[in-house]
This record gives structure tokens, C-alpha cells and sequence, in this order.
């Protein structure tokens, strides 16, 4: 994927308790991507960090959802149903928003 700006996936959670905190990152812990703040609560700490985690996957998800409603054999975006021929999608179509968002869209 050449338009990636971000850390690669796959991410994990990593409970640090001698810091207090999570760290979100590569398996391998190369690349530190995030910390969750140990000013929140701990099941809070621990369900961001989650969260924060699963976005590589999440993102490989909303990219295969883009274009998957098909209708009469042509593929369409299953949020804003506008054809995946015309290679546009609504002007308010929230799944491209979010792909846009993030330098995919």
C-alpha cells in the first residue's frame, strides 16, 4: 500500500505496570504507536488501548466494505449506494469520509 502513512499493523496492547500505562504497539515493541494515559481508570486504560489496537484491522475492514453492496451484478458502497463504476461516492457518504480522513478515500 503506497499511500500508508501510518505504522503498519498488526498493533497490540501491552499493560506497562511499572509505568502505570499501555503501550500500543508493533509485536515485536520496534515501534511504540501510542500511550494510553494511567490518569483514566483502569478498565477505561485497558478498553482504549484495546480500541486503539484493533485500528489497522478495522481500517482493512472499512476498505473491504467500500465497494461489497452488489446490486444487479454492479458493486456499490453500501453506505452511500452510489456505483463503484463511477469511482465517486456521496458528497455525505460517511465511509468515505473516514477513508478520506485517513489518506485511503
Amino acid at each position: 500500500m503506497a499511500d500508508q502513512k501510518f505504522t503498519p499493523g498488526p498493533w497490540e496492547e501491552t499493560n506497562n505496570t511499572a509505568e502505570g500505562m499501555f503501550h500500543i504497539s508493533s509485536p515485536s515493541m520496534e515501534v511504540i504507536v501510542a500511550f494510553v494515559s494511567d490518569l483514566l481508570p483502569p478498565d477505561e486504560q485497558d478498553a482504549t488501548a484495546r480500541l486503539i489496537a484493533k485500528a489497522p484491522e478495522m481500517l482493512d475492514m472499512l476498505k473491504g466494505l467500500e465497494w461489497s453492496f452488489v446490486s444487479e451484478g454492479d458493486c456499490q458502497c453500501p453506505i452511500c449506494h452510489h456505483y463503484q463504476d463511477q469511482h465517486i461516492h456521496s458528497p455525505t457518504c460517511k465511509l468515505n469520509a473516514i477513508l478520506k480522513e485517513i489518506g485511503n478515500g
